[in-house]
């Protein structure tokens, strides 16, 4: 059986901490959404792709112009 252990006031204050930035990063995302800059998913998913060097899938059934 493993013990557990019980949080001292160290992991508090990280897990807090932790949770404060993740707060304000989200908060300065939704800033930057309101603010017009954004762009489509599609859009930054390609650019991701290629600066990582991954290969576009092949997709069954999928019919291009």
């Amino acid at each position: 059986m493993s013990k557990r252990v019980k949080p001292n006031d160290s992991n508090k204050d990280s897990s807090h901490h932790e949770r404060a930035e993740a707060v304000a990063a989200i908060l300065k995302g939704m800033e930057s959404f309101e603010r017009g800059e954004s762009r489509p998913v599609r859009e930054a998913l390609e650019e991701l792709r290629k600066k990582l060097g991954i290969i576009k899938p092949h997709r069954l059934g999928r019919r291009t112009a």
